[in-house]
């Protein structure tokens, strides 16, 4: 049975594929369909993307500024030991927990059962694990995973927290063991070093040649399967030179040679496990290059989106500029007519009134005095009438053209005032 462990660090940038199986894995001893996953890397991704479209939607909102943690600090992935009977409903509920109490945000979740070691023996032994990529923004932005908050204290009661709610045995603390968590391809590399010291010294006390035979081909086999599987990426780890180099060996080998002969074998096995991980290496850097054409792809919707937003923004400020000309001519062009109407100088809305109010004042008085004008002096009543209802007529044209035009103006410069307090502008007069 495992102890409990809960080991966490920066993501990885193909975390999603390696978690989902989805990238190449060499390392694993058994059928990847046994894993168990919540969200494949796409979905995962998809997922990520709401998650910080919405922390960065409110934190803005709520600050008026941008985040301040940085992107990389954005994803951390712990990896939790598991024992055989675990599912990953088991896992989901310790991460919602963690969720609830630290506001950790889990994207994705998966239940590896496919690594482990196998021993001199042919026997596989198991390591049962779990990955679970965390979100350490919070809904509103805030970055729930500081250094300053989860200290030594804080990470150990979260080791004790995890052990109870996964029902294992606590691990010791590495302060006493002095040990650090070995990452998958350490753990494979430790263990197969322990079995191959322990096979060593077993091979120096007492070595046969046919046990010597029976691990060349064991491993001329092992090189077949690993060939296999990278069958898929069209290219081959090891030639059938690599193969025919471990059968001379076989033939060769005689009671007078067997220790050349199996040193010889041990330098022919380190290179091939040196080769493999240089194109393990190589995979590496072809996941890494996927993921940049996943991210773009995933970008450039949103350029596109970005650059129609951005012309159709300009086509309506130009808009608006022709509609604010159209009316400030039209606006110089009826106070002229204004002006004109009523004679004399007139700078303001306000003149224009007062030139109408002394119109008026001149209109009354000359009405008191029509009857003493009469009789003063020799003139057509009936063309002095039709004098008066012209000019009362005009008045009532003018004030009436005033009003409109006032309204009008007023209306317009609110409508102005907003346009350009929307598109950030101001007002310039």
């Amino acid at each position: 049975m495992a102890i409990s462990s809960f080991n966490i660090k920066p993501a990885k940038r193909n975390s999603f594929w390696h978690n989902a199986r989805e990238a190449v894995v060499t390392y694993t001893i058994d059928d990847k369909r046994r894993n168990q996953v919540d969200r494949s890397a796409k979905d995962a991704i998809r997922y990520y993307s709401s998650l910080l479209q919405e922390a960065v939607k409110n934190y803005t909102q709520r600050t008026g500024q941008k985040i301040q943690t940085r992107e990389e600090k954005f994803l951390w992935e712990a990896i939790v030991n598991l024992n055989a009977h675990h599912t990953i409903q088991d896992v989901q509920k310790l991460a919602r927990e963690l969720e609830n109490k630290y506001g950790w945000q889990p994207v994705q979740i998966a239940v590896h059962r496919d690594e482990g070691y196998i021993d001199a023996k042919g026997r596989k032994n198991y390591n049962y694990h779990a990955h679970i990529v965390f979100f350490m923004l919070d809904k509103n932005g805030i970055y729930r995973f500081k250094k300053r908050e989860f200290g030594a204290k804080k990470m150990s009661y979260i080791q004790d927290f995890v052990a109870e709610m996964l029902g294992m045995e606590r691990g010791k603390s590495k302060k006493i063991t002095k040990r650090e968590r070995l990452e998958h391809r350490q753990y494979k590399q430790l263990k197969q070093a322990e079995q191959a010291a322990k096979l060593e010294i077993a091979q120096k006390a007492k070595l046969t040649i046919q046990e010597l035979k029976r691990q060349i081909e064991e491993f001329r086999k092992e090189l077949i399967e690993r060939n296999k599987e990278y069958a898929q990426l069209q290219e081959k780890v090891y030639t059938a030179e690599d193969y025919r180099a471990l059968q001379a060996l076989k033939k060769e080998l005689n009671k007078s040679n067997m220790a050349e002969i199996y040193e010889e074998f041990k330098k022919l096995k380190n290179d091939y496990d040196k080769r493999l991980e240089q194109i393990e290496e190589q995979n590496a850097k072809i996941a890494r290059l996927r993921e940049i054409e996943n991210e773009m792809m995933q970008l450039r919707p949103q350029l596109e989106t970005t650059k129609k937003k951005n012309e159709k923004l300009e086509q309506e400020i130009q808009a608006e500029k022709e509609r604010s000309a159209k009316y400030l001519k039209t606006l110089a062009k009826a106070t002229k007519i204004a002006i004109e109407a009523v004679g004399g100088e007139v700078k303001t809305p306000d003149d224009l009134v007062e030139k109408f109010e002394e119109m008026k004042r001149q209109l009354n008085e000359y009405k008191n005095m029509r009857y003493i004008e009469r009789k003063q002096s020799d003139f057509d009543p009936k063309e002095m009438r039709a004098k008066i209802k012209e000019l009362e007529g005009k008045i009532e044209e003018l004030q009436a053209e005033n009003r409109r035009l006032r309204a009008k103006n007023a209306n317009l410069k609110a409508e102005i005032e907003e346009m350009m307090e929307d598109r950030g502008y101001g007002m310039g007069y």
